[in-house]
């Protein structure tokens, strides 16, 4: 038994594989084999199979099996229910009770003791089913080989059906071709309608069309054949089949609303995508958070009285967050399996990400009960690592301007003409040196005075005034 639990792990197991881990723990149901990681394979030792990751391959006996991932290939024998989701799904062996699988290609070979139910873009059903059939894809194909316990209800833009079904047959589609086999009525809504030669109806064929079938000769019919045209163009839909259109109706909002992000948000979706790669669990912290901190806030506003408007504006950021976090996370959780850690992710591959991971998560919403609880968690998931990036990227600041350089000091005195140095500022702490004493310059000697007093000398050696 081997555990592997990464960040990235926990949201694969977790995720991808349709709450596997929390569909466990929900009913109580120990675990002998629980494997997560971007490529695994489980040899089967007769107990429960947990497995998630990029690639699963599963082999050997087992009792339940529940997986998930972007390639999941099943060959074993169960004693229990198979849930099987991913991108392309392979189931081949004995299911001993029910089996659920959907993906984006499904395949089912091999025999199914209970009920099976498959859905996704490409279904090809080449089995032997004890209970009944519920499938419904953009294509439908049940092989000749496959044998229908129980009732069979399908759906899709073309449907093929050629197996033989013990029960009741209802199809809905576009176009389908009918050369099976079935014990009771058929009913077949549609656009075109073709009956082949290899058909055998033991009840009453209904077809509800605007066009009329076309049945051939050799057909074996062995009730009535009754036309019905709809009094408008609206064709009634089966209840079961709704949930399926709802599934591609919403994988296919989100992609519109992926690509919008893209066009206009930059680097923004790659941004928030690598961190629900690689932060997915304080991604889904405050992803909760933040759904609860939105409601909370504008409630707070509004009772104010004064902070209608704000509270207004509050409250629309919430299906903002909700419709880009599930874009967000459409777009991670493929990158998390397919992509290494490192990489970056440009806008090509995040929009072949965004395709695959839609589909995968309104898959994974349409299994009762675990899959709502598995898509609500991611919602949370990438409700916080949009809200990261875009916090982040408000928060930036503008980079600093450079710091200017400090003048070079000036240049010593040249001594040269013409040329003035600056007078250097001394430091502040340095003290002022004591000045120096002045040089004492060398006196003229003094000329030897005339003989006979002057007339200056007389005058002031004489009280009286000098004679005219």
């Amino acid at each position: 038994m081997g555990t592997h639990l990464t960040d990235r792990t926990i949201l694969v197991a977790t995720i991808v594989a349709a709450g596997i881990t929390l569909s466990g723990t929900a009913f109580g149901q120990s675990t002998d084999q629980s494997v997560a990681g971007p490529a695994v394979e489980v040899a089967g030792n007769g107990g429960d199979i947990e497995a998630g990751g990029a690639s699963v391959v599963i082999r050997g006996p087992a009792d339940t099996i529940r997986t998930g991932g972007a390639h999941v290939d099943i060959r074993s024998d169960t004693t229990d229910d198979v849930w099987a989701f991913g991108g392309q799904v392979a189931v081949d062996g004995s299911v001993g009770r029910n089996l659920r699988a959907g993906g984006a290609l499904v395949r089912i070979s091999g025999s199914v003791e209970g009920d099976t139910g498959a859905g996704g873009v490409v279904i090809e059903i080449d089995a032997t089913i004890g209970g009944g059939l519920d499938a419904g894809g953009a294509n439908l194909t049940i092989a000749r080989g496959t044998t229908v316990g129980g009732r069979l209800r399908g759906g899709g833009a073309v449907v093929r059906m050629a197996g033989d079904v013990a029960e009741d047959v209802e199809l809905f589609g576009a176009v389908i071709a009918f050369s099976g086999r079935a014990g009771g009525d058929v009913t077949l809504t549609g656009e075109q309608i073709d009956i082949g030669g290899l058909a055998s109806i033991a009840g009453n064929l209904t077809v509800i069309s605007r066009n009329e079938p076309t049945i051939s000769d050799a057909a074996s019919i062995t009730g009535t054949v009754e036309v019905v045209r709809p009094a408008d163009d609206w064709v009634d839909v089966p209840d079961w089949l709704w949930p399926f259109g709802f599934a591609i109706f919403f994988a296919a909002g989100t992609i519109l609303a992926g690509l919008v992000l893209l066009l206009f948000g930059g680097r923004l979706l790659p941004a928030s995508a690598v961190k629900v790669r690689d932060q997915p669990i304080t991604s889904l912290a405050l992803g909760l958070l933040i759904v609860i901190a939105i409601p909370v806030i504008g409630l707070i506003l509004l009772a104010t009285g004064i902070g209608v408007t704000a509270a207004v504006a509050v409250f629309l950021t919430l299906p903002f967050f909700l419709v880009f976090g599930f874009v967000t996370v459409a777009t991670g959780l493929p990158g998390s399996v397919l992509i290494a850690s490192g990489q970056d992710l440009g806008p090509f591959r995040a929009f072949f990400l965004l395709i695959v991971g839609s589909i995968v998560l309104a898959l994974v919403g349409l299994i009762p009960w675990v899959g709502p609880l598995a898509v609500a968690i991611a919602l949370l998931v990438g409700v916080g690592a949009f809200g990261r990036t875009v916090v982040g990227r408000l928060r930036r600041r503008e980079p600093e301007p450079a710091p200017v350089p400090e003048a070079p000091p000036a240049p010593a005195p040249t001594g040269q003409p013409g040329v003035t140095a600056a007078p250097a500022t001394p430091p502040a702490a340095a003290a002022e040196p004591a000045p120096s004493p002045e040089p004492t310059l060398p006196q003229p000697e003094a000329e030897p005075a005339p003989e006979g007093p002057t007339p200056t000398d007389s005058a002031e050696s004489s009280d009286e005034p000098p004679r005219s």
